[in-house]
Order: C-alpha cells, then structure tokens, then sequence
C-alpha cells in the first residue's frame, strides 16, 4: 500500500521495543497515486494514524498485526 496505492511514509512518533515485542505508533503519510479497493488515484495528500504490533522471535519479525484508521484515510479522500 505504501508504494502502490500511495507515494507514502510511515513516519513514526512513539515506540516500545521490548525482547519480543515491538509497537511503532506512526502516521501514515503521502500522496494516493494508484488504485485502491476500485478507487482511481484522487492525487490527494492523506495524514492517518495508524499502529503496529510486531512479535519478535530471534530478533526478527514472528507477525505482524497493523491497526489503520481507513476510514478517516477515506473521508480524506473523499473531501
């Protein structure tokens, strides 16, 4: 999504590492330049709060459990 449907950044402003966790609180940020869910590229900017919850396991990344805020991403879309 970052690079298809957008031209975006997640642009982190908190985080808690731990052994076995790690939780990146970021704001997904750029520009819609591709399809997305059957909507054309709009060329609008959106800003949307979005977190990561990642289990580690050896130092590397187990799974990964990503909470988006898609519908604020929409309604900026859409204005």
């Amino acid at each position: 999504m970052y690079h298809i449907a957008f031209a975006a950044n997640a642009i982190t402003s908190n985080y808690i590492i731990t052994e076995d966790k790690a939780i990146p609180e970021t704001t997904f940020k750029g520009k819609h330049v591709g399809e997305l869910n059957g909507m054309p590229a709009t060329g609008k900017e959106v800003a949307v709060p979005m977190c990561v919850s990642y289990d580690l396991e050896n130092g590397l990344i187990k799974e990964a459990r990503i909470y988006f805020l898609f519908d604020i991403m929409v309604k900026q879309l859409n204005s």
